[in-house]
């Protein structure tokens, strides 16, 4: 009997174990807000940008590996320092992952 006991307590651990696990859901983003994150799958350090007169329409230098936009405004993110290289747009509503940003430009 102990050892039928034993043998049935090591299945249900090794189920527990071997059980894949949920994928992390994407932090929610405040509307109006750009939210980045220092490592992929928006994990990290968070960075939340409010959208207003003074962050529009001028370049912010910073390093991240995940993005997202809930802002009425596109986003337009570069690969290099000071908005060179690698121009992609990052529209209303859309997030990145995985991406390699070091700088981003809200319009």
């Amino acid at each position: 009997m102990k050892t039928r006991v034993l043998a049935v307590a090591l299945v249900v651990a090794a189920a527990i174990i071997a059980a894949p696990t949920a994928a992390q859901a994407k932090p929610t983003c405040a509307s109006g807000t750009v939210c980045t994150y220092s490592a992929y799958n928006f994990t990290g350090t968070r960075t939340v940008t409010t959208v207003n007169s003074s962050t529009r329409n001028r370049c912010l230098t910073l390093t991240v590996r995940s993005i997202d936009n809930a802002s009425s405004r596109p986003v337009r993110t570069y690969s290099g320092a000071n908005c060179s290289a690698g121009d992609n747009l990052v529209n209303p509503g859309q997030s990145k992952a995985t991406t390699a940003i070091n700088s981003i430009w809200i319009t």
